[in-house]
């Protein structure tokens, strides 16, 4: 039968087991596959990081930490002005002096043309209504 004299499972049940697991297992990923080969998801699509952005805006939430203090840096690097949108005033501040010395700093050696970007704190609490008012009144005067 399956069971060997020792009492373990014989090798061939395994490889019984195996077979079919594998067909399946083919079965559940190849449309998975094609569909993320359908719609490009494992590529980003490619923007040109030397760009310029002199004269254009950009808001960029949640700008104090993380990915979108990188994307604030990023964006003003390529002379945008940058809206710094974040509910904290203390790190939105601190944010909007080091982005701006860093690019000071990165002008002065001429490695970037940063001298026409910059960053710009307004205070935005996306729960508060009257908030989101007043931030829209700030970014448009």
């Amino acid at each position: 039968g399956m069971m060997s004299r020792s009492g373990y499972w014989h090798p061939v049940f395994f490889a019984a087991l195996w077979v079919p697991l594998g067909v399946v297992w083919t079965a559940l990923m190849n449309p998975i596959i094609k569909l993320l080969r359908a719609f490009n998801l494992h590529s980003p699509p490619r923007t040109p990081s030397n760009k310029s952005l002199v004269g254009k805006v950009a808001i960029v939430t949640g700008s104090n930490s993380g990915i979108g203090r990188e994307t604030a840096y990023g964006l003003a690097k390529r002379g945008c002005t940058v809206i710094l949108a974040c509910r904290n005033e203390v790190k939105g501040k601190v944010t909007e002096e080091e982005i701006n010395a860093a690019l000071e700093r990165e002008s002065k050696h001429g490695s970037i043309d940063g001298s026409k970007g910059k960053a710009i704190y307004i205070q935005l609490d996306l729960a508060s209504l009257s908030n989101v008012v007043k931030f829209v009144d700030n970014v448009k005067g």
